[in-house]
C-alpha cells in the first residue's frame, strides 16, 4: 500500500513539476506576464470540457505564435495557483496549504503553496463549481472561534456569498463563544471608535450576523 501511495504521488508530482510547464505534452500555452515570463501548458480538450469559462474562450480562438500555439494571458490569478488549479483539471488531485505555509507539509500526495483562498477565487472565475465547493470546505474546516472575526472581515467574505453565509452560520452557531473572543471585542472597540480599519461591507457583515438574534 505505501508503495502504490508513493508511485501515486510520484505520478502527480511529475504532472505538476514537470508536465504542466513542458509544451512537449499539451496543445495550449499559458502565460503569466507578471511572473518573469514563466508559462504552463494544458490540454485543450479537458480545459473545455471542465471550464465553461475557458471552453467559451477556447471558441473564440486566442493568440496564435509564429509556431501557431494557441496562448493565453492569465491575469485572475499567480503562477502557482494556476498550476494547482491545472493539476485538478487534468488530474482530478488538489492539496491545500495554510496561509502560513512557506512551504507545505511533506506528507501531502502532492506538493501545494496554493491556499483553499486564493484556489476559491480562481475556481470561481473560471466557473469550476466543483473545485469551488472541495475549496469553501477546506477555508470552513479551518474556521474557529479565534479566526471566525478575522475572516469575516476579509475581501474574500465580502465578495463571495457563499464564503459569508458560511461564516456567519459559523459565528451563529458558535455566538455565546465568539462574543467573547477577542476578535470581536476588538471589532467593537474600532466600531465605537470609528476606527477606518473596518471596511463598509465588515459593517454590513456584522449587521448581518446581528440580524440573526
Amino acid at each position: 500500500m505505501r508503495q502504490e501511495a508513493q508511485a501515486v504521488q510520484h505520478r502527480l508530482s511529475w504532472v505538476r513539476e514537470d508536465a504542466l510547464e513542458s509544451p512537449l505534452f499539451y496543445d495550449v500555452t499559458i502565460n503569466f506576464p507578471d511572473a518573469e515570463a514563466r508559462t504552463l501548458h494544458a490540454n485543450s480538450r479537458l480545459l473545455a470540457a471542465a471550464s465553461p469559462y475557458l471552453a467559451t474562450l477556447l471558441a473564440a480562438g486566442f493568440k496564435e505564435t509564429a509556431s501557431r500555439r494557441p496562448e493565453i494571458e492569465a491575469t485572475e490569478a499567480p503562477f502557482d495557483v494556476y498550476r494547482d488549479v491545472l493539476l485538478w483539471i487534468h488530474t482530478g488531485h488538489i492539496n491545500f496549504a495554510e496561509a502560513t505555509d512557506a512551504f507545505p507539509p511533506s506528507d501531502l500526495p502532492v506538493p501545494s503553496i496554493s491556499t483553499p483562498q486564493s484556489i476559491y477565487r480562481l475556481a470561481d472565475f473560471l466557473e469550476l463549481p466543483e473545485l469551488k465547493s472541495l475549496a469553501l470546505a477546506s477555508i470552513m474546516s479551518r474556521i474557529n472561534v479565534a479566526n471566525v472575526v478575522e475572516e469575516l472581515m476579509s475581501d474574500l467574505c465580502a465578495h463571495y456569498k457563499p464564503v459569508q453565509e458560511g461564516l456567519i452560520k459559523f459565528a451563529v452557531k458558535n455566538w455565546s463563544d465568539v462574543k467573547e473572543s477577542e476578535g470581536w471585542e476588538e471589532l467593537e472597540r474600532k466600531v465605537e471608535q470609528r476606527d477606518g480599519d473596518v471596511p463598509d461591507w465588515g459593517m454590513e457583515v456584522c449587521m448581518r450576523l446581528l440580524q440573526n438574534f
